[in-house]
């Protein structure tokens, strides 16, 4: 049930789960309509429970996802000490898990409504409804690991006892570095960029669904470029640029990584100019 908190109309599900049941919920509200548009009378009954069903809960997702005011359930999960068990299946395949079971629902409706089969539908609506509910409880259940999940705690730990040159990001990577200058090695040349050279260095993250990609471009005088977290070398490149530029904002992996899923676009360095300069001193 939703209850309003501060303004803020906070609903029991969160976003991740939201994104996975409204697909289905709108394409079987869709069919529902188009049958009972083309086929008149002919199925009005089945078509009205599908509408019904399906279409309802199509608006109340579409309105959680539109509604600024509205605030998800945090379905961040425990860390890995603490979880009951972890699922051979990546949290990105709990969408097409719904859509199947979906199915299952329509056709137990139809064999129900259209064709009065109580027992030969009723089992496909059960155990379409059983896996909804079960992978729902999986996607929002804190201690219910996917074989993708990632704990930022058990992350952070790993990273805090591991030699920072072990990991791929902390080494050179395409980048190569000079008391000036560094060289990058993009797709289809490379470049020599003196650090002088760097008008501006933004961060922000784009939401790909499941997962964030954090983005970082660094702008020069008439063109950018554009690495991101996948990037080999992208923090040792960003943390001597901190060692090299003034005003470098030394906190912006935080500021861009919380909260998840949104953009949190953040200036990171920009290059004074002389007058900013004359002025500060």
């Amino acid at each position: 049930m939703a209850t309003l908190i501060d303004d803020k109309l906070k609903v029991p599900i969160s976003k991740q789960l939201t994104d996975n049941l409204i697909l289905p919920c709108i394409a079987i509200t869709g069919v529902g309509l188009y049958d009972l548009y083309s086929t008149g009378q002919k199925r009005v009954d089945q078509n009205i429970v599908f509408i019904i069903l399906f279409g309802i809960p199509t608006l109340l997702f579409a309105w959680f996802l539109i509604d600024k005011n509205v605030e998800f359930k945090d379905n961040k999960k425990v860390r890995k000490a603490d979880r009951l068990f972890q699922l051979p299946f990546s949290s990105f395949s709990t969408l097409f898990i719904f859509i199947i079971s979906s199915l299952f629902l329509v056709g137990g409706l139809a064999v129900i409504f259209g064709y009065k089969d109580i027992s030969g539908g009723l089992p496909m609506l059960l155990i379409g409804l059983s896996a909804i509910v079960l992978t729902a409880i999986a996607v929002d259940h804190p201690k219910v690991w996917f074989s993708d999940t990632l704990n930022m705690d058990d992350m952070i730990e790993d990273i805090k006892n591991t030699p920072q040159e072990n990991f791929p990001a902390y080494q050179d990577g395409i980048f190569s570095y000079s008391d000036n200058s560094f060289t990058i090695q993009l797709d289809k040349e490379t470049k020599t960029i003196n650090w002088d050279d760097i008008q501006f260095i933004k961060a922000y993250k784009i939401d790909q669904y499941m997962v964030d990609c954090i983005v970082i471009e660094i702008h020069l005088a008439e063109t950018f470029i554009t690495i991101n977290d996948q990037t080999a070398g992208h923090m040792k490149f960003m943390d001597t640029a901190f060692n090299k530029l003034n005003n470098f904002k030394k906190d912006w992996f935080t500021v861009v990584a919380f909260p998840a899923f949104e953009t949190n676009l953040t200036t990171v360095y920009e290059r004074q100019t002389a007058d900013e300069k004359n002025g500060s001193n």
